[in-house]
């Protein structure tokens, strides 16, 4: 194509929008996209919080035989989780990080108590169960093993920062961690002892909170890719040759109408009015279909 010679555009010829064309993903696909990558992030941020609580918690739970397992995430309005924890457990609160990220742990009394045994060398597997009311020795020890779970959290988020103890209760309700009709992210985790003791509890915190950190931390992770001089990249690239294709139209036909063709058979088919310039898969660029020099020639009128 010699640009100093006259382009010459073609007749439009059964010219359509381009939306007729466009296959977009419904809001359904698009939803349902979102949520399994949501669901690999949440597996995989599970993983990371189990390594370190067990790394945090080993030598005062244990040391290499602490097992710490977490089952899959669960979704539940603060409300219907306070009715289901009750009004007797031991329930703390702590804020997590530079996010000040809510963290709501929820241990029962035959946890708790199981917990401290283990942190003062007792017997686990001979606690009384049917306590009505927690020691101050036990409330003590939990604050500080969930010092080190709310930090495992915080680090597995990647955030900086300590964490704070903000209260606990009895009364799940009257420590007030999210409003009822919050939506909240539940994780059933377990700790394995020595001697097949597994002591289960809650740990839970904001969906949309949590959600926030995470992006914003994936965002923050993102590499960052270094602006090439154009001039070097001329005198190194320059000469590559690439393969263009420019896409004249896109039609379907039915397989009965394809195993049937024979030569001279004709096909009719309506040109797009903006015409892509494809490298691979990628459009760089569109324009027009007319000739030059009498040759079929491609006016670009828009990069990508």
């Amino acid at each position: 194509m010699r640009p100093q010679h006259d382009f010459i555009p073609e007749r439009g010829i059964a010219n359509h929008c381009a939306e007729l064309f466009a296959i977009e993903p419904s809001s359904d696909e698009r939803a349902k996209e979102q949520a399994e990558e949501q669901t690999v992030e949440l597996e995989a941020f599970s993983v990371r919080a189990q390594r370190a609580m067990q790394a945090q918690l080993a030598a005062q739970l244990g040391g290499d035989k602490l097992r710490v397992s977490a089952e899959e995430v669960g979704r539940r309005k603060a409300g219907s989780l306070y009715k289901a924890i009750g009004t007797v457990a031991a329930n703390l609160l702590l804020e997590c990080g530079t996010g000040k990220l809510p963290l709501l742990l929820s241990f029962d009394y035959g946890a708790a108590l199981a917990l401290t045994e283990q942190a003062f060398g007792g017997d686990v597997r001979g606690i009384e169960t049917g306590l009505t009311e927690l020691p101050q020795s036990a409330w003590l020890v939990l604050e500080s093993i969930a010092a080190q779970i709310a930090q495992s959290f915080a680090e597995a988020c990647e955030m900086d920062g300590g964490c704070e103890l903000l209260r606990h209760h009895e009364n799940v309700a009257k420590v007030d961690a999210f409003p009822k009709r919050a939506a909240c992210f539940v994780w059933p985790v377990s700790f394995h002892l020595p001697g097949t003791v597994e002591i289960p509890f809650r740990l839970v915190t904001s969906e949309p909170d949590f959600l926030g950190i995470v992006n914003a931390g994936a965002q923050d992770d993102a590499p960052t890719v270094a602006a090439i001089d154009p001039a070097l990249q001329s005198a190194v690239f320059g000469g590559l040759p690439l393969p263009m294709r420019a896409v004249l139209a896109d039609l379907a036909m039915p397989v009965s109408q394809l195993a049937s063709l024979k030569p001279g058979d004709c096909i009719p088919f309506s040109p797009r009015r903006e015409v892509p310039l494809m490298m691979g898969t990628k459009v760089i660029a569109r324009g027009r279909i007319g000739s030059l020099d009498e040759e079929v020639a491609l006016n670009v009128t828009q990069l990508i």
